[in-house]
């Protein structure tokens, strides 16, 4: 019971909130953890199911490390049911008698490699594979295109080193080429580089991003660069010399 309207404040980051900026896709995603079916989400708010059939899978899939309880909320059904969860899956880190903070042990790395993905561009046959028992998030990935390359079983890491809002950096080091799974929602403005080099964004796990990656060390940078910042950017320059051209044509007049 702590949505974004508490974490912005506190520059923290969380899955739900009310009047979010609502990317379609995502709400799709979270909506539909609560039966495995497509559904679509209320645009006023992102509201994360905590009894859903794959609740679970997303918290570790999300990157959702902590869990922050309020005790006087008790077993109410808007809360994350961390009780029901199995032994040894959320640990106590932080008890002041009003709220209760849990780490969860499954939690998954924002950015990781892969050396496994499948191709599937039907919505509701990503959200089975997804959620299917026997898909490993740790080994495999869900692309809607085709990065027509072929992989091989590898060893590696990624290690994010720089985050902001408009900017991610990763550090990745494997001993074959890999695919770069990150946690972030796609969104058609980002830009990706690897050691400064283009290369494509794939929709990965039906609302997420993915490259590919060559075998080494390397540097990605996900960059956030829209057309239309460049488009706003143009009118602006032609609005502001415009506005120059009026004043002094007003001036001579006046003169």
């Amino acid at each position: 019971n702590l949505g974004q309207e508490a974490t912005t404040y506190f520059k923290l980051q969380g899955l739900e909130g009310y009047d979010a900026l609502y990317l379609n896709r995502y709400g799709e995603f979270i909506a539909s953890l609560q039966s495995g079916k497509i559904t679509k989400s209320p645009r006023s708010v992102v509201l994360f199911p905590k009894n859903g059939v794959y609740t679970n899978q997303a918290v570790d899939l999300l990157g959702v490390k902590f869990i922050v309880f309020k005790i006087a909320d008790g077993h109410s059904p808007w809360t994350f049911p961390f009780w029901e969860s199995e032994e040894g899956r959320f640990t106590l880190l932080s008890n002041d008698q009003t709220y209760q903070v849990l780490e969860n042990k499954n939690v998954l790395d924002r950015a990781f490699l892969v050396d496994s993905y499948e191709i599937e561009s039907d919505s509701q046959k990503i959200l089975t594979k997804l959620f299917d028992k026997d898909f490993d998030f740790r080994k495999e990935v869900i692309l809607e295109e085709n990065p027509n390359m072929k992989l091989e079983k590898s060893s590696g890491s990624a290690e994010v080193i720089y985050y902001s809002g408009n900017k991610v950096s990763i550090k990745t080091k494997s001993d074959k080429d890999s695919i770069l799974f990150l946690s972030d929602s796609y969104y058609p403005g980002w830009k990706a580089k690897v050691d400064n080099n283009k290369t494509k964004i794939y929709r990965a796990n039906y609302a997420f991003r993915a490259i590919v990656v060559p075998k080494g060390e390397h540097q990605v940078d996900f960059i956030y660069k829209p057309e239309s910042f460049k488009v706003g950017a143009g009118f602006f320059v032609i609005g502001f010399l415009l506005i120059v051209v009026i004043e002094v044509l007003r001036r001579k007049r006046i003169t």
